[in-house]
């Protein structure tokens, strides 16, 4: 069995996700920053075993509905994955996917919940990332569906070797 450093994702429908994904592209055009594909972080950080995180995520998606996310505004942090990035409104079926996350994974010590869609991953200025942060021009807050959770390796030493695993559609009930 090959073990897997991994994380699970929400992923928003293809034309959002196009559209985040330029904008992240674009914004680590100007600072030369890591590039990725856009997200929703539901759990990660931790190792299994690829043929049984594969499996488990066929049980997570089965329990799963797509999700409407309310994206409220642009934020900015001194953390370096959550540089720029949209605040989610927070929604219970949002703590709900979660914590199921949690109970299918069997992480009862899983970081704590800080649901947002990621913009930038840097370790920049504070004022630079605000000042790139201003250059996005959305009309928040907006609401985009999330129909897709994903199993990313997610090699923490270098996000260019970071790759999709498997994903599942989720189904309206």
């Amino acid at each position: 069995m090959n073990q897997l450093h991994v994380s699970v994702w929400l992923r928003p429908e293809p034309v959002a996700a196009q559209m985040f994904d330029e904008l992240i592209r674009r914004l680590a055009a100007v600072h030369d920053t890591p590039s990725f594909s856009a997200h929703l972080s539901v759990v990660g950080d931790f190792d299994d075993h690829e043929d049984v995180a594969l499996e488990r995520l066929v049980r997570l998606a089965d329990k799963l509905q797509p999700i409407d996310v309310e994206l409220t505004d642009v934020r900015c942090e001194d953390v370096f994955y959550r540089s720029i990035y949209f605040a989610v409104a927070p929604k219970p079926v949002l703590m709900d996917a979660y914590q199921l996350a949690v109970k299918v994974w069997s992480r009862p010590g899983a970081h704590a919940f800080f649901p947002h869609v990621s913009l930038q991953y840097s370790r920049l200025p504070l004022l630079l990332k605000r000042e790139l942060a201003s250059t996005i021009d959305l009309d928040l807050p907006m609401r985009v569906q999330f129909d897709r959770i994903s199993l990313w390796c997610t090699d923490m030493s270098d996000l260019r070797l970071w790759r999709e695993i498997g994903s599942r559609k989720l189904v309206a009930g």
